[in-house]
């Protein structure tokens, strides 16, 4: 028990040492990659979602002591920054992970889903239950 927590702890520590713009970006990748293994949530609004989440979460986390003391508004400038975030962590997921997943191994990433029944019929039925 007590290596499993200063595994955590030294983990932590690193994690904190990060800056605060990859630390938004391993969030998203995170919820993104859970959002799609969840069966209630549609793919389709899963970037959409992400892109709000990064802006919200840049904007609440980041410092706006740092933004240059000219600027009117230092949290709408750190939203815009979490808003460019998240279009670096999707097109990361879309053109980078994508590619990669092949040449990782089996089970790296879990498969199958986490609900059991669809909430969204497919046009043609096929995940309807008779």
């Amino acid at each position: 028990m007590n290596d499993a927590l200063s595994i955590f702890t030294d983990a932590w520590e690193q994690i904190s040492k990060s800056p605060l713009w990859v630390l938004v970006c391993i969030m998203t990748l995170a919820i993104g990659l859970t959002l799609k293994k969840l069966r209630c949530f549609d793919n389709r609004y899963i970037p959409v979602f992400l892109l709000a989440f990064s802006t919200v979460a840049y904007c609440v986390m980041g410092n706006p002591g740092k933004i240059d003391p000219d600027q009117s508004h230092p949290r709408v400038i750190l939203a815009f920054f979490g808003f460019i975030l998240g279009f670096v962590t999707w097109g990361a997921h879309k053109f980078l992970l994508k590619k990669l997943e092949k040449f990782l191994p089996d089970g790296f990433f879990p498969c199958g889903e986490f609900d059991s029944d669809p909430p969204f019929p497919k046009p043609d039925g096929s995940n309807v239950k008779p």
